[in-house]
Parts: structure tokens; sequence; C-alpha cells
């Protein structure tokens, strides 16, 4: 039976042409905005692919901190600012700095996932391991 391609594969299909058929036939500003369109592409099948787990994790981290189990990732957000405001949370609430790098490298990954010290900022695994990365070796826009 016949399937329809994923999103992940359509979105690496896109950045695969940008990448081997429309970068090396163009030049300038042409260029530029073909490899900027093909970063946008890998990051937003990163997004599809990394994003509900790094967020899952957020969550969980966040609701850890703040205490508040059923509430919304977005609330969970705004009670941390207001709690940092408040100076309820601080560099000395256990488990805060480890939470925020958790939520930061996920992030990353996600978005710039060759950046350098990636892989040194957690001691922690990513959420999930997905080769995701750029297609070829250009540098980011």
């Amino acid at each position: 039976m016949y399937e329809n391609p994923s999103t992940e594969a359509m979105l690496g299909a896109v950045s695969t042409f940008l990448r081997g058929t429309c970068l090396p036939a163009l030049e300038g500003r042409d260029a530029f905005l073909a490899r900027v369109a093909a970063n946008v592409v890998d990051i937003a099948r990163r997004e599809l692919l990394l994003g509900p787990e790094a967020l899952k994790t957020e969550h969980v981290l966040l609701s850890d901190l703040v205490g508040e189990r059923d509430a919304s990732l977005d609330q969970l957000r705004l009670s941390m600012a207001v709690g940092l405001r408040s100076g309820a949370f601080d560099v000395s609430t256990p488990g805060l700095l480890a939470a925020f790098e958790r939520i930061a490298a996920d992030r990353v990954r996600i978005e710039q996932p060759t950046y350098a010290s990636l892989n040194r900022t957690t001691a922690t695994e990513p959420t999930q391991s997905v080769d995701v990365a750029p297609q070829d070796d250009a540098k980011p826009f």
C-alpha cells in the first residue's frame, strides 16, 4: 500500500534540493537566500522531531521547580518569571540552573545543533538523538 511521505521526509527532501541543486547553481544574494531557506527548513524539521520532547521536558522541569502540577507550560513560564523577579527563585534554588541549562540546550539542539559548545553545556543526554543537522558544512546564516 502506498503511504504519503512523512512531513519529516518532505522537509528533508526540500533541504537536500536546496543545498544540492539550487545552491551550487546560484551566486551572491540568491545563494545566500537559498542557504537561509535551507536552514529554515532544517530548523523546522528538527522542531518537528525534537520539539515535542523538549517541551515535555521543560514542562516537567518547571513543574518540579514551581510546584504547579496541573499548569500549562505558558503558566509555568509565567510563574517562573514572577518568582525570579520577586526573588522567590534565584541561583541558589536547588535544580534551577540545571533545569535552565537543559531547557536552553534542548532549544539549541533544535535551532543550531552544530553550535560548538552544545555538547559541553550539559552533562545530561539530549531528549532525543536525531541526525537532522544541516545537509552541508555551510556556516549558519
